[in-house]
């Protein structure tokens, strides 16, 4: 990943979801992780943030997605992905 996909990557699920929301949140921890790597908080601070993000079903999805390297999907089209053609 480069810091210009990183850059973008971070003000996009901004722009999509808002700065706060739990998708946003998970997301953009989990891009920092993925492109800063092992320089990005310790392992102690990551499995604890993993664990509050068990609590919401969209911080998670957020995590995964950005963990992923995903671009982040707006919600109404996450309704529709999985249709076949």
């Amino acid at each position: 990943m480069t810091e210009e996909e990183f850059n973008r990557q971070m003000l996009f699920v901004d722009t999509l979801y808002g700065k706060n929301s739990d998708y946003a949140i998970g997301y953009k921890r989990a891009l920092r992780r993925r492109y800063h790597r092992i320089f990005y908080g310790t392992d102690l601070e990551y499995i604890q943030q993993l664990i509050m993000m068990g609590r919401s079903t969209e911080m998670g999805r957020g995590h995964r997605d950005g963990l992923a390297g995903r671009e982040p999907i707006p919600n109404d089209a996450r309704l529709y992905a999985d249709l076949p053609e």
